[in-house]
C-alpha cells in the first residue's frame, strides 16, 4: 500500500467561538518598563506595558505618551487591517488603526474610558485587527500602571 500524499495546502485555523470570552487565552506574560532620559528620577518619562507569549514574542504594547498625555496600544500585524476591534466585559469597541513596519496601533487620549474598561475587563479582554483573527489577553496591573503613569 502506496503511503497518503502529503498534502501541501495550509492547514485550517479552528473556527473561533461566537463569544470572545470563550477563545484561547493567549499564554504569556506582561511586564512595565518605565524609561526616562532625564538626570532625576521624578523627570517625566515613557512607561511601557508588553506582553511577551510563551514562545518569549513580544506581540503587543501599550505605551504612554506623557506630553500628549495618550496612550498608544500596538499589535503585532503581518498587513494593514482596515480596523482594531478592542473586547471587554463591557464593551466592544471598533477603532480606526494607524499601520507601520508590521504594527497595527490605536491612539487614544489617557482619560478615555477604553483604558479603564480593559483594566476592569473580568480577567481578560480580546483584540482583533480587521476580520483578521483574534486573541483573548489576560488584564494585569501593568496595564493600569502605564494608563495612570499617563494620566497623572
Amino acid at each position: 500500500m502506496a503511503p497518503a500524499a502529503e498534502s501541501s495546502a495550509p492547514r485550517a485555523l479552528p473556527t473561533l467561538p461566537e463569544d470572545w470570552r470563550d477563545w484561547p487565552l493567549l499564554k504569556g506574560r506582561w511586564s512595565y518598563e518605565w524609561v526616562y532620559d532625564g538626570a532625576q528620577r521624578n523627570d517625566r518619562g515613557d512607561s511601557y506595558a508588553n506582553f511577551t507569549d510563551e514562545d518569549g514574542v513580544k506581540s503587543t504594547f501599550i505605551s504612554c505618551q506623557p506630553d500628549e498625555k495618550r496612550i498608544v496600544f500596538s499589535v503585532g500585524a503581518s498587513e494593514r487591517p482596515d480596523n482594531f476591534s478592542i473586547r471587554t466585559t463591557f464593551n466592544n469597541t471598533v477603532l480606526n488603526s494607524s499601520y507601520t513596519q508590521q504594527t497595527a496601533s490605536v491612539e487614544r487620549p489617557a482619560a478615555s474610558v477604553i483604558w479603564d474598561e480593559i483594566i476592569y475587563s473580568r480577567g481578560s479582554f480580546a483584540v482583533r485587527l480587521g476580520q483578521g483573527r483574534g486573541v483573548r489577553l489576560p488584564t494585569a496591573p501593568e496595564i493600569a500602571r502605564v494608563v495612570e503613569d499617563c494620566r497623572s
